[in-house]
Order: structure tokens, then C-alpha cells, then sequence
């Protein structure tokens, strides 16, 4: 039986965090410059986040199959991950709309006053529309990062995301239970990397999901050796992300980044532990809503309070980090009035695997017990 591993989701829960501060900052034009402290600009870097969450799809879309390898998991899971995603799209897009049409986005008019008009300024200047909206949450979102007519901005990363968890269905049903099935995905990664594609981090999270399920490395998790390991891994990570240049912004060089911090809290108990924790198992269950619900609060919320604060006379940089401070509470506020969406999505979408696979009773009983 697969045992359960919250502190992916944990993980996941933080990365969601930094994607906020990310976004906030840069909105409110108080991102950390380029000579500021190393360990400010780590913990902001929000591409370095998104990494993470491809590196933890990787991981946990294939973990299952990996260690019962039973193919009705992965016909399962495929048959959920539209659905899956779908649900809350939609109903974050809808909010989206529903702010635009209440003349409740002031997005624009913050970022003439913050001077970001290049991040802040360039979300929500059009006129929504019921066509437009289901046409971007059902279809558009999955194959255009970039649409002009773009209710929700930060899911750039849905093509990435849908076309990683096709690539992670179809090598595992592929490879089966062989034993050269590592090597396949092995052999990727040369792929994705001279392709300079994003994949790579979801072959790293396969490759990741195949040594967790070996026992040697279960039993050498809880070794200090492992947590010397983790602690390389962890310092490289950060040595590498704040090293100034383009040699480690590229697609691979990010999923490398991503993987070393993963990896490191995978292959430590004692640091996989501070992923357990109470507060991180909340945050882990409102990773996705945070990430599909922030920007609309900044654009919204947030903005108007910065607009607000500057009228009383609280501008320039105090009245951004007054306004970034807001946007954490108000995100995770949003995040858990919105987590209703995605228990239902979890539930429609085991729904329809279910009655999809309904003619494959015992495979599909396996893959979802």
C-alpha cells in the first residue's frame, strides 16, 4: 500500500508562499534588487518556486505506479487530470470576471502609482465576456502560456503542467514494471535538456519517485549521511540560484535548481519533518488555491488598499510593504474560502475515473483505494 507523504504537499504549501511574495513584490515595485541580500532574493525567487511545483508533479504523478505497479493508476489519474485542473480554473476565472465586470479590479491605477505598469498594469484591460472565459478555462489555458484574453495570468504554467503530467502517464505506462523502466526516463532528460524544455523537471520528479521507492533508500533517509547530503544539496541550491547571470536561468538549469531542494527533503527525515508540521500540512492544503486566487487578490484587494494607504499619506515604500503584508493574509483568506472548489474537484474528477473505468473494475478498484 502507498504510504502517504504530506511533506510533498508541505513543500508544495511554501513554494505557493514564495510565489505570492514573488508576485507581490514585483507588483508593488519593492523586488528585492539584484545586490540585496542573497538569502532575501532565495526566498523570493518565484520561477525557482514554479521549478519546484514541476519537479513535486513529476514525483507525485508517478510515485503511485512506482511502487504498485498497477497501470489502472495511471489510466486513473489521466482520466483525472483535466477535470482535476479544469474545476478550479473555472471558478478562479469566474471570479476573475465577476471582479472585472463590478468595476473591482484596480490593478491599473495602482501600477500607474507604483510605477509597475510592465507587471502590475498589464492584467485585466479588457472587457470579460461569458465566450472568452470558458473558451480560456477550458481550452486556451492548456495550450497558449501567453493569451491576449487571459483571466488569470499566473496559469502561464497549465500547457507545462498538462503536457509534463501526458509525458509522466505515458513513459510509466510504457515502461510497465520493467527494470530498465529508470533508464528510459534517464535517457529524457539528455532530450529535455538540449530541447531546453521544462520537462526536464518532471523527468527529475520520476527519477526522484523511482529511488524513494527503493528500500536502501527508505532505511538511508534517517542516517546522518542523508542529512549531510541534504545540507549540500540545500547549500548548492542556493549557491546556484543567486549566482548573477543567465547561465542559471535556463529551463534545465531551474529544474536542476528545483530538484536539489526536493531532493533534499526527500532524501531527509529530519528535514522532510519540518514539512509535516501542522502549519505546513495547512499550507499544503491550500498550495493550489493560493496559487490560482493571489494574483486576483492583488489585483483587486491588495491594489485598492495601496491606492487607499497612498491617499492617506502612507506611499513610497512603507505604504508597498503595508500592502505586500496584506496580500499574504489576504491570500490565504481567499485560498481558504476557495478550497471548497478544489474538494470538489478532487471528487468530479474520481468521479469520472471511476465511471470511465468502470468496465475494469479490479484495475480500477486498485488504482483508487
Amino acid at each position: 500500500m502507498t504510504d502517504r507523504k504530506p511533506f510533498l504537499d508541505g513543500l508544495r504549501g511554501w513554494a505557493a508562499l514564495v510565489v505570492v511574495a514573488y508576485h507581490a513584490t514585483h507588483c508593488f515595485a519593492i523586488a528585492p534588487a539584484a545586490d540585496s541580500a542573497a538569502v532575501l532574493r532565495f526566498l523570493s525567487n518565484g520561477p525557482l518556486a514554479v521549478y519546484i511545483f514541476f519537479v513535486l508533479s513529476g514525483f507525485a504523478l508517478s510515485t503511485g505506479f512506482i511502487e504498485r505497479g498497477d497501470r489502472g493508476i495511471i489510466l486513473a489519474q489521466a482520466l483525472r487530470r483535466y477535470p482535476r485542473l479544469t474545476v478550479p480554473i473555472l471558478a478562479s476565472s469566474a471570479l476573475a470576471a465577476l471582479l472585472m465586470a463590478s468595476g473591482l479590479m484596480f490593478n491599473i491605477p495602482a501600477a500607474a502609482l507604483a510605477g509597475s505598469q510592465d507587471w502590475l498594469g498589464i492584467h485585466y484591460a479588457f472587457a470579460p465576456d461569458l465566450p472568452g472565459l470558458l473558451a480560456f478555462s477550458l481550452f486556451n489555458v492548456y495550450f497558449d502560456g501567453d493569451a491576449p484574453i487571459n483571466y488569470n495570468a499566473v496559469l502561464w504554467t497549465m500547457p507545462i503542467e498538462l503536457a509534463g503530467s501526458m509525458i509522466v502517464f505515458a513513459s510509466l505506462f510504457l515502461a510497465g514494471r520493467a527494470r530498465w523502466r529508470p533508464l528510459l526516463i534517464l535517457g529524457l532528460v539528455p532530450v529535455f535538456v538540449a530541447l531546453s524544455s521544462h520537462q526536464t523537471a518532471f523527468a527529475f520528479g520520476i527519477l526522484l519517485a523511482e529511488a524513494y521507492a527503493r528500500p536502501w533508500f527508505r532505511r538511508w533517509r534517517g542516517s546522518a549521511a542523508a542529512g549531510a547530503v541534504a545540507v549540500a544539496a540545500v547549500g548548492l541550491a542556493f549557491a546556484m540560484a543567486t549566482t548573477r547571470g543567465a547561465a542559471f536561468t535556463s529551463a534545465p538549469a531551474m529544474s536542476v535548481i528545483a530538484l536539489l531542494i526536493v531532493f533534499a527533503v526527500v532524501a531527509c527525515r529530519t528535514l522532510a519533518g519540518l514539512f509535516e508540521t501542522p502549519l505546513s500540512c495547512w499550507l499544503g492544503r491550500l498550495s493550489f488555491p493560493v496559487y490560482l486566487t493571489h494574483l486576483i487578490v492583488i489585483c483587486s484587494f491588495s491594489s485598492w488598499c495601496y491606492l487607499e494607504l497612498s491617499a492617506l499619506g502612507v506611499g513610497g515604500g512603507i505604504g508597498a510593504g503595508f500592502t505586500a503584508a496584506i496580500t499574504f493574509a489576504a491570500s490565504l483568506a481567499a485560498a481558504t474560502l476557495f478550497e471548497p472548489v478544489e474538494r470538489l474537484a478532487v471528487t468530479l474528477a474520481r468521479q469520472v475515473s471511476d465511471l470511465a473505468l468502470s468496465g475494469s473494475r479490479p484495475a480500477t478498484d486498485r488504482a483508487v483505494r
